[in-house]
């Protein structure tokens, strides 16, 4: 049996990863630095597991994902190449959580998407909306917190409609439920009427 060597990962961030097998043994390998990416996945390293899934998920449905392996820590220089990603990514995904609102990091790039109006967020624990900074306060967010993989998860599917939106993605975004009268009270998760998604929405269209 043939035994498989795994290439390093780029320091401080990963490439988009495609698929490659050598002798029967199956391995991602890095693909090109790319100029823009299609989705910059901001999270907490306290969150890196649920992020990395997320990644995965994201580029099975063939987007290019900018993911920072290592993270920035509270006090450190911001570093060259990501802020590049995130100010061109097409959109970023903010992978909220008590722990991720606290990282700096974390609020700085979610600000960037948000003043350049393509900024999808999400909740991965039981933070309420009024427990958001007041950055963030008017900011709708959808809750992954029991999101596991499922391909069904409401919640889910929501934050793949918004990205389809902002990348341009007529596959991700069909489907879409039509509004209901019930819809004007926020949902639970959600923030206020009136919020970031319902802005962008508009914009992007």
């Amino acid at each position: 049996q043939a035994s498989c060597a795994w290439p390093a990962r780029a320091i401080g961030f990963t490439l988009p990863l495609r698929e490659s097998a050598d002798e029967g043994c199956s391995f991602r390998t890095l693909g090109q630095r790319m100029d823009s990416y299609d989705v910059f996945l901001s999270y907490a390293r306290a969150d890196s597991a649920r992020a990395a899934l997320i990644r995965d998920k994201l580029e099975a449905k063939g987007l290019s994902v900018f993911f920072d392996a290592e993270g920035v820590d509270s006090g450190e220089e911001f570093p060259v190449v990501i802020d590049k990603a995130v100010k061109s990514a097409r959109c970023v995904l903010g992978l909220w959580s008590s722990a991720a609102l606290e990282r700096r990091w974390v609020r700085i790039e979610s600000r960037i998407g948000l003043d350049q109006q393509k900024l999808v967020a999400a909740m991965l624990d039981a933070t309420r909306p009024e427990q958001l900074p007041a950055e963030f306060y008017n900011v709708n967010f959808e809750s992954l917190a029991d999101f596991r993989g499922q391909e069904d998860h409401a919640g889910w599917k929501r934050v793949l409609r918004a990205i389809g939106k902002r990348v341009k993605r007529p596959d991700l975004v069909r489907d879409e439920p039509a509004p209901s009268p019930s819809s004007a009270a926020p949902r639970s998760g959600s923030s206020r009427p009136g919020s970031l998604r319902e802005t962008s929405r508009t914009s992007a269209n």
